[in-house]
């Protein structure tokens, strides 16, 4: 009887999981080629059943969501109320905080501190009382709400910490992102295609795509997934696929930054295998990584000749001409034009090097187009919120690459292979975001990764409390 029951419960998750899925799907649709008569009863419908459905589930629906497109960017699926847009996305949220609410009165969730939830909670606060302050100083409203909605993800430590603090499951939440990974590929797939956007590929078959600063994380992920030759999951046809497209979107959005990050993380990666593999197999194994990377992107340069067709060429001189550029970045527009942002940024603290000069200050560029942003992260927030500020958002970084050593070190007291992929990919990822940071302000502006970063550093938090306690509870037994 109990275990028909569990089944049943198990049947239903699934197909909960199956409407996220598909819904999420419409919703990323809806985005970028609006329809009104489908897209207005498709909101009236979502705020419909994310009252009527548990948590967890609506929780997870509109992380999927926000992780699958970037509202920012081309989408016209919003809504005017008196003078102001509001995203579906955002619509989302605010029913997941109404319906944690409403479950938080009738004690159904309840909320699960940590020293990462405090750290994060500092530097949201610092960053809504400096948007405050940007409005007595008379900045421009749209520059204030526009930052300010975009640096408002790590609100999503409360919805985390009710979904840990009620027994949630750190599996599935991995799994969550997961699959939004791979619908994300979808999505940009669809998009190279024409099928999902007005937007049209460059050319030289440039589809430059915010989203796909997330390969950050699900590219080290996989490949240490997939190295565990004690894991089932090596003979999951899914990973591979996964893995291989996204080698094939890093080919395709031909973003420098990224490439610079992932040579980064590449050879951390090779480091950490050094250590957790037996002294016999380090040799033998690095070199089967070597090889396997380089059959992938092989075969992703054979997929791209498939889909770029009488453009391959152009296509594969375009890559080749951005990725020798590094090497002469003196002479590039583009880096010379960040070099001369971090002036900027430093010329703007300069009569408040403390508090910065607050959200929605403007600096004016050299370039043509007169009024321009700041596009390193660290300079970004430097300019804005002073050294106060950016050593509130490092402390994240510090605390965040604190817990995933530990985890690295211990990473063996964790038994799903999912889970610990997932925890070992983390110190490769920060240091990755980090260096993408240097030339790109995306890790702070743009929800589509800001989503992935916090959600990843409360779940490393909550991987390095269990190992904590499993720990403790070692030495109890042995005392």
């Amino acid at each position: 009887m109990n275990d028909n029951a569990a089944e049943g419960s198990i049947g239903i998750s699934r197909l909960a999981y199956l409407g996220v899925f598909l819904w999420s799907l419409v919703g990323a649709y809806l985005a970028v080629w609006f329809n009104p008569r489908i897209a207005l009863p498709f909101i009236a419908l979502t705020g419909a059943m994310m009252l009527v459905i548990p948590f967890d589930v609506a929780f997870f629906g509109t992380l999927i969501f926000g992780l699958i497109h970037d509202p920012s960017i081309n989408n016209p699926f919003q809504i005017y109320v008196g003078g102001f847009n509001l995203w579906l996305l955002e619509i989302c949220f605010f029913l997941v905080f109404v319906i944690m609410f409403v479950e938080v009165i009738t004690k159904r969730i309840k909320l699960s501190v940590s020293p990462m939830f405090f750290v994060l909670g500092i530097f949201l606060l610092s960053t809504v009382l400096q948007t405050a302050r940007g409005y007595t100083l008379g900045y421009n409203i749209g520059d204030l709400r526009g930052n300010l909605r975009n640096a408002l993800y790590p609100i999503l430590i409360f919805p985390i910490g009710f979904y840990f603090g009620s027994g949630g499951s750190v599996k599935k939440f991995v799994k969550v992102l997961l699959i939004a990974w791979g619908i994300a590929l979808i999505m940009y797939l669809m998009m190279y295609y024409g099928f999902l956007t007005l937007i049209t590929v460059s050319l030289s078959g440039r589809l430059a795509w915010p989203t796909a600063q997330n390969i950050l994380l699900f590219v080290p992920m996989l490949i240490f997934l997939l190295v565990d030759k004690n894991s089932k999951t090596r003979d999951s046809l899914i990973y591979w696929v996964l893995l291989l497209f996204s080698i094939v979107v890093i080919l395709a959005t031909q973003s420098r930054s990224n490439w610079a990050a992932l040579t980064c993380e590449m050879t951390l990666i090779l480091f950490i295998l050094m250590i957790i593999k037996p002294r016999g197999e380090k040799l033998k194994f690095i070199l089967k990584i070597l090889i396997g990377l380089l059959a992938a992107g092989v075969i992703g340069i054979i997929v791209l000749k498939f889909i770029k067709g009488d453009g391959y060429d152009v296509f594969i001189k375009s890559v080749t001409d951005r990725a020798f550029s590094l090497f002469e970045w003196r002479k590039d527009i583009a880096i010379a034009s960040r070099r001369y942002q971090i002036y900027e940024s430093l010329k703007l603290v300069q009569r408040n090097w403390l508090f910065g000069r607050g959200v929605g200050v403007e600096w004016f560029s050299l370039a043509p187009w007169g009024l321009s942003r700041i596009d390193g992260v660290f300079f970004l927030i430097l300019g804005q919120q002073g050294l106060v500020g950016l050593a509130l958002f490092l402390s994240i970084y510090a605390l965040w690459m604190q817990r995933s050593i530990y985890i690295v070190l211990h990473h063996k007291e964790i038994d799903d292979p999912l889970v610990q992929a997932f925890a070992l990919a983390q110190p490769v990822y920060i240091l990755a975001v980090l260096v993408n940071g240097v030339a790109s302000s995306m890790a702070y502006v743009l929800p589509t990764n800001t989503i992935l970063i916090y959600s990843s550093a409360m779940i490393t938090e909550k991987i390095y409390h269990d190992l904590k306690i499993t720990e403790r509870s070692k030495k109890e037994i042995k005392t």
